[in-house]
């Protein structure tokens, strides 16, 4: 990593419009990240999608989930020398361009983040994102291993205290 690195003061980055997507020149050193869902149809990644899948010399690298069912998916099980539905006016095309797949995710299991959690050993943890047994799992494991702590699961929408 570089140390002060910030991607947009580094790096000449455009937004592409809807427009643009279906004009620009396509060529080698170019780099897009194109991050507008599962290539859902009429967004610039679907339009984009199409016009990098039907060239040999692109590739499309999928980083994370991708719903199975959304065009994104449907690229990523076809790979290249597939077929996969585009969705809406554009339908089923061949994917010529190279088909690659990540594992990034943005999620750990909830044994990394107790992990983390009891790392560094905060005075209060709120815990707002699960589903009710799993707030409820880490409110019972953080309690016992860090009783020094408030574990606090808030009623949904209300404000709380910390100080």
């Amino acid at each position: 990593m570089c140390p002060g690195f910030k991607l947009e003061d580094n790096l000449n980055l455009t937004v592409l419009e809807q427009k643009e997507a279906m004009t620009m020149k396509l060529g080698r050193g170019r780099l897009m990240l194109i991050s507008s869902g599962m290539m859902t149809p009429r967004t610039r990644s679907n339009l984009m999608a199409q016009r990098v899948a039907a060239e040999k010399q692109h590739s499309i690298f999928f980083v994370g989930y991708v719903d199975p069912d959304s065009p994104a998916g449907k690229v990523k099980a076809a790979g290249q020398g597939g077929r996969a539905d585009m969705g809406s006016d554009a339908g089923e095309m061949e994917i010529r361009c190279r088909v690659e797949s990540f594992e990034f995710t943005s999620h750990c299991n909830r044994e990394h983040m107790l992990e983390y959690i009891t790392r560094i050993r905060p005075r209060n943890v709120v815990l707002v994102h699960g589903d009710p047994s799993s707030l409820h799992w880490f409110q019972k494991e953080l309690t016992q291993q860090m009783p020094e702590s408030k574990i606090i699961i808030p009623p949904s929408g209300k404000t709380i205290e910390l100080a």
